[in-house]
């Protein structure tokens, strides 16, 4: 169930959802025990999950934009056991509870000849926590980073520079147990680059 607003003749956009799922015979994929690699599909039983989502979009000036949005989700097992150990109640893998975004951006009107517009943004995204896997004995707590750009925008092409992860933050965004041996993946760190775009 959700809805859709406009607020301040489409200055302010809203929108919001809330949502239930109820799943009597959820299939997860899991990584197999002793030394056979790759992933199989297991019948996880019964599942439940519940949350909200909630987006704005607000417009102050012709300038200036602004977004945030939130998301919080309970995922949980109702009935799991996979004959060595009973995971109810537990929280299901790689389901963030909560997701956090916010954004803004602000245009500079030039006008010359070959460059038009510069757009200055920055926004903020976090995630977390996150369980890794059934027995939820390993997990990612709630992370924030940090992106920011600078856009130059011209007749015929554009130069978008730009910054992610500013913070340096250090997340996981994947864990696995395979042949014994425990896998992390980690976050990107500090990057810098450049994109060109061409209208052809």
């Amino acid at each position: 169930a959700g809805s859709h607003s406009e607020w301040f003749n489409s200055l302010l956009h809203t929108d919001l959802s809330l949502f239930f799922i109820n799943c009597t015979d959820q299939q997860i994929t899991v990584f197999p025990e002793g030394n056979t690699t790759g992933r199989v599909m297991k019948n996880a039983g019964k599942t439940r999950s519940y949350g909200v989502e909630f987006a704005l979009q607000a417009f102050p000036t012709q300038r200036l934009s602004l977004a945030a949005s939130y998301g919080y989700t309970n995922a949980r097992f109702k009935e799991f056991n996979n004959g060595k150990q009973d995971f109810a109640n537990n929280f299901i893998p790689y389901a963030p509870q909560n997701t956090i975004f916010a954004a803004a951006n602000y245009r500079f009107p030039i006008g010359g000849d070959w460059l038009r517009h510069i757009i200055v943004g920055a926004n903020v995204y976090g995630a977390g926590k996150i369980y890794w896997n059934e027995d939820n004995s390993t997990a990612q707590n709630l992370y924030f980073k940090l992106d920011a750009s600078v856009k130059l925008i011209c007749n015929k092409f554009s130069v978008d520079l730009w910054a992610k992860n500013i913070t340096a933050t250090q997340y996981s965004t994947f864990y696995f147990v395979s042949i014994q041996h425990e896998f992390l993946q980690r976050g990107k760190p500090v990057q810098f680059g450049a994109t060109l775009r061409v209208n052809i």
